[in-house]
């Protein structure tokens, strides 16, 4: 994995003979042997060069300076071979003649704007190469690719040797992602260096930046002899500076899907495995498929390792090709997949970590990874604890989200690890807290008054996060879910009890004008804590954020308010059934955005309500048969933006939407019938799309007859018994995910009708948004309202 010191050894000691003679002293050498730059290596010098001997009328400048017809220029950016022969001029130059020679010759500067994280340059960042035959990458082309280097000091003299380590990759100006078996002395000094391409040279046209690192973090399963999750961290003691050849990578979800990707991995490492291998000078490039798990594990147990041998959950795989595999010295290298859509064109995700391998490309003998995804919530929690913010090397959704919305709430991070009085063992019951002999000990708090180290109650202007919870499942040692068993601080003070996390205050949020806008951002984890025990169905806070709730002002003796589901597609642009507003005055029902418990009001964020404007009901829609069951509408007001309220997107006209892995959400009733319950918490049921053949068939075995006809308006989803959208559920959003984009979601169905709930081979019915598209549109227009919060 490093290059071996003797090497180095014998190469100082025949230089050191050599040079001795010429007069320099050891520095020199040093410098010489191992290219030591300066912290910041200085780009090329584009001073006009004196003429070279035999060379005729030209001089040497940088290869973007001279035209392909041999004179000189000045806005220039160019292609050059690789070394395909030995010039006068340093391999980023051209012998070029000179036309009118500027006075002062000008860099080109990096380009700085901010472009988000995992942005590839296929063609270079400033030039491309050409002549690469041995994988080359191009120069920038991969801008969070880090070298890892290690300090060993020289006897005698006060300089340090550097030497190559490993890879490793940005995600963050100041934290770097690698191998833990990278870090085998955590006592050693190490650097980075960052922007590095050709190691033998400091000519390149973006310098490369070194940085010390400052901190060491080791995953805590790591096992050295196995490497099992084999991830580190390396917290700089200063930040980099972004630039083209410098950037952050995307890191990927904790439920990412990797199937059938085509990956990069990128490296310095041994061309071959073994003694004759040799280390690369040029940056170079691999691709490679992934190799699912099972596919992975059976080629291993044939090697080596055996027919018995298990591949670790903390791994991922990768090639299997022969003559295309990661090698020695790679170790702790990305391997980084292309996130999927058009609008993420050249955009990567690390995937993994390069870990380990049975030789190096041998034929269907696949390489072994880290699985970043497999580590996130824990490289997620560390930069927390570090105090940076871990959302850099996340896609830049919510940015791009502030673009829809106008004011933010403001983001928090979590960390809280519920604490519980113990159990009364000799009665076989559980204690409450505060009770018994708990009593003058702990106390039920809301979570965000109960730190999460020192695990004792805190007033709300110390508030430092959150954590997970359990939903009523008795084992709560409070009353309500929301409270948290806290201990009472030592001095028994106990500050006055709130009963909503602090405020934020609201800010207007600065977006380059082109910057995309993003829709349909599920939040599979909850946003600011996550829930356990929910064992029925029940959806994360937040995690369908355009989720709405049709509200009558005046609700009936029973109680009940609601009347519909529906869904966000802008601001103030409601997406719902047309039986859920027909017949209906605006004045008398108004819509809530942001709802999660419907019995409390002590949720992380505040639900928002807006009053009706217009209601908008499709011309074509039967009240008998529900053909062409949507309605459209418009806000007095816009919703304020915030982290559990966003924008669903809609699929394309005519587009059929196909998924294994839609969701239906609601508080519509558990069953069928009066025996059914609406529900307190929203909840969420996974389910197919079934297609429309099929549907017409299964739905012709019920009471509908033989002769039934499903109308070109509907779609189906469902179909497994228990697993079904029923009464109350009527308006609300089926999504699915984006074929091209599986992190995002389109709303494939509204809520319309069914032969009860939960049938076995009875699917649901739902209107089919593809065919509505074109009806939305031309009202959106037509009503001067932009349609960009939806759009794919």
């Amino acid at each position: 994995m490093i290059l071996v010191i003797p090497i180095f050894a014998c190469c100082l000691l025949n230089v050191v003979v050599g040079q001795t003679a010429g007069g320099k002293d050891l520095d020199d050498i040093i410098d010489t042997v191992f290219k030591k730059p300066p912290t910041e290596s200085r780009g090329p010098d584009l001073t006009p060069k004196d003429k070279v001997p035999g060379t005729g009328n030209c001089d040497c400048v940088p290869y973007y300076l001279c035209t392909p017809n041999g004179t000189i220029i000045d806005d220039g950016f160019g292609v050059i071979d690789i070394r395909i022969d030995d010039g006068p001029c340093d391999y980023l130059s051209h012998c070029c003649e000179p036309k009118d020679r500027s006075p002062v010759p000008i860099t080109p500067k990096p380009d700085l704007e901010a472009k988000g994280c995992g942005r590839r340059h296929p063609k270079g960042a400033g030039f491309r190469i050409t002549g690469a035959k041995d994988h080359e990458a191009q120069f920038g082309e991969f801008p969070w690719m880090v070298a890892l280097l290690r300090e060993e000091s020289i006897e005698g003299n006060p300089k340090k040797l550097l030497i190559y380590q490993c890879g490793a990759s940005l995600i963050h100006p100041q934290v770097v992602l690698t191998a833990a078996h990278c870090i085998p002395d955590k006592n050693k000094m190490y650097k980075i260096r960052a922007g590095e391409w050709d190691t033998q040279t400091k000519n390149e046209l973006h310098p490369h930046q070194d940085r010390d690192v400052k901190n060491i973090l080791i995953h805590p399963h790591y096992k050295p002899g196995s490497l099992f999750y084999d991830f580190a961290l390396l917290i700089l003691d200063s930040p980099v500076d972004l630039a083209e050849n410098v950037d952050v990578v995307c890191l990927p979800d904790k439920h990412e899907i990797l199937d059938n990707l085509m990956c990069y991995a990128t490296g310095w490492g041994k061309d071959v495995f073994g003694k004759e291998g040799k280390y690369q000078v040029i940056l170079k490039k691999i691709d490679l498929p992934i190799v699912q798990r099972e596919t992975c594990q059976a080629k291993l147990r044939k090697t080596r390792l055996g027919v018995h041998f298990k591949l670790n959950e903390s791994f991922i795989c990768a090639g299997g090709q022969p003559g295309k595999d990661t090698c020695k010295g790679d170790g702790g290298s990305p391997l980084v997949c292309p996130i999927l859509g058009k609008e993420n064109e050249n955009k990567y995700f690390q995937a993994g970590i390069v870990a380990w391998g049975i030789g190096c490309g041998e034929d269907l003998v696949p390489g072994v990874y880290a699985n970043v995804a497999k580590s996130i919530e824990w490289i997620d929690n560390m930069m927390i604890d570090q105090g940076c913010d871990n959302d850099v090397a996340k896609d830049k959704v919510q940015v791009a989200i502030d673009k829809i919305f106008t004011t933010s709430t403001g983001n928090y991070f979590d960390q809280y690890e519920e604490v519980t009085s113990p159990r009364n063992d000799g009665f076989g019951a559980e204690q409450k807290c505060g009770q018994g002999s708990d009593e003058g000990v702990h106390r039920c708090v809301r979570y965000f008054n109960c730190d999460g180290e020192t695990r004792t109650i805190i007033p709300s202007e110390e508030y430092d996060g959150t954590g997970l919870i359990d939903i009523r499942f008795g084992n709560n040692n409070c009353d309500d879910y929301l409270d948290v068993c806290c201990q009472i601080p030592a001095d028994g003070k106990i500050p006055p009890e709130v009963t909503s996390p602090p405020d934020v205050t609201p800010m207007t949020p600065t977006l380059p004008p082109d910057q995309p806008s993003f829709c349909g951002i599920r939040n599979p984890n909850g946003v600011g804590f996550k829930i356990t025990g929910n064992s029925n169905n029940e959806a994360e806070y937040g995690e369908f954020p355009w989720m709405l709730a049709i509200l009558n002002k005046n609700p009936g003796p029973d109680g009940l308010s609601s009347i519909c589901g529906a869904s966000l597609i802008a601001p103030n642009v409601v997406l719902t059934g047309a039986h859920c507003v027909q017949n209906v005055r605006s004045s008398d029902i108004k819509v809530r955005a942001g709802e999660w418990d419907t019995q409390t009001e002590s949720e992380r964020y505040a639900y928002q309500e807006r009053e009706i404007q217009q209601i908008v009901i499709h011309e074509g829609y039967k009240s008998n048969n529900l053909f062409n069951d949507v309605a459209l509408i418009v806000l007095n007001r816009p919703f304020d933006k915030a982290a559990h309220i966003g924008t669903i997107c809609l699929p394309h006209q005519g587009v059929v939407v196909n998924s294994r892995n839609c969701f239906v959400s609601g508080w519509g009733k558990d069953v069928f019938g009066k025996k059914g319950r609406f529900q307190v918490i929203l909840k969420k049921i996974e389910l197919p799309t079934v297609s429309k053949g099929k549907c017409e068939e299964n739905l012709r075995k019920t009471r509908l007859g033989a002769k039934f006809v499903l109308h070109q308006s509907f779609m189906c989803a469902g179909g497994e018994s228990g697993v079904d959208a029923c009464t109350g559920d009527g308006g609300g959003p089926l999504v699915c995910p984006d074929p091209s984009n599986p992190k995002r979601y389109v709303q494939a169905g509204i809520v319309a009708w069914g032969i009860g709930c939960g049938q076995r081979d009875v699917p649901g019915v739902y209107v089919d948004v593809s065919r509505f598209r074109g009806w939305i549109d031309g009202h959106m227009t037509r009503l001067n309202l932009d349609t960009a919060p939806y759009n794919l």
